[in-house]
């Protein structure tokens, strides 16, 4: 089976630190009453913040959360685990977009970790759709639950719900809130 992956929420643990950061940086420059909705998932649409002041956050902390946010609990182990049951994995991710060292950062911490298993590494990945169709993937796993729902209809979409995102309330897309739980779903496809 082919299996493609993001990073972000996902493999690395990066959504919550961004949350923490951005939690700290609004409390400290506008007070109490800035968030819009804690719901979403990019902390350019949680608060009432200007284009310049998002840009500016995340120039200011993306390496260094990068670096060194970690993985997500399970990840490692259930990746090594799902290469060894005979799935092609791949990236398909939207890092890099802002910066060549993010591809630099992604690359060194799978190799640090003994996780560079994928078939294939997909950065830059604004329109994911094209990646899933050319690389005739079976099933995603993103944490965009959007990403998902716009995918249902070409592979089998799993959604990661690590964070207080939206609900997912499709029943052609499989939510998870671990990686214990994709074990699971995968040892459960490979057994059917």
């Amino acid at each position: 089976m082919r299996i493609a992956i993001d990073l972000d929420g996902v493999i690395f643990d990066t959504e919550r630190y961004f949350r923490v950061a951005s939690e700290i940086e609004d409390v400290n420059n506008f007070g109490l009453n800035n968030k819009i909705n804690n719901n979403e998932l990019k902390f350019q649409e949680r608060y009432k913040w200007s284009s310049k002041f998002c840009d500016d956050f995340y120039s200011k902390n993306v390496f260094k959360i990068e670096k060194t946010a970690g993985f997500i609990p399970g990840a490692i182990k259930v990746l090594k685990m799902l290469k060894e049951l005979g799935n092609e994995l791949y990236i398909i991710s939207a890092r890099g977009i802002f910066s060549e060292k993010q591809i630099d950062i992604s690359n060194e911490l799978l190799k640090n970790n003994d996780i560079d298993i994928f078939k294939k590494k997909i950065y830059k990945a604004e329109n994911k759709r094209k990646y899933v169709i050319s690389n005739k993937i079976d099933v995603i796993i993103d944490d965009n639950l959007q990403i998902c729902k716009d995918l249902k209809n070409i592979c089998k979409t799993i959604y990661f719900k690590d964070a207080p995102n939206y609900e997912n309330t499709d029943k052609d897309i499989k939510t998870v809130y671990n990686w214990g739980e994709i074990y699971r779903y995968f040892k459960e496809k490979n057994t059917k």
